[in-house]
């Protein structure tokens, strides 16, 4: 049975270490976000020719337009608004978790 479970674990992480250093060595994680989409499509070709038909080269990149500095100072306002609410909303929850217990002891 435990060795049913470590070959089962064995394969998937095979397959997800296969798969990353397939994408790595075409260069979809390159630095050059056009590098990339080319590296995505001839990706696509490949498959396509090895399954024998048109699946990948049909469908359509999308266009990534990302203002990353919008998204960091949106991260970066959210968690800071979490790191002040922490020490209210930690009061409130253990006064409503004191009161539970309490009413239960009632």
């Amino acid at each position: 049975m435990a060795l049913a479970k470590i070959l089962k674990f064995g394969a998937k992480l095979g397959l997800f270490g296969g798969a990353i250093y397939l994408t790595t060595a075409n260069g979809v994680w390159g630095n050059n976000s056009e590098q990339s989409i080319k590296s995505l499509q001839k990706f696509g070709e490949n498959v396509d020719a090895h399954l024998g038909g048109s699946y990948l080269t049909q469908a359509k990149v999308p266009s990534v337009e990302l203002n990353l500095s919008e998204k960091w100072n949106y991260g970066v306002s959210k968690s800071l608004d979490f790191m002040a609410d922490v020490p209210e909303k930690v009061t409130t929850g253990c006064k409503n978790g004191i009161n539970y217990v309490a009413d239960q002891w009632k």
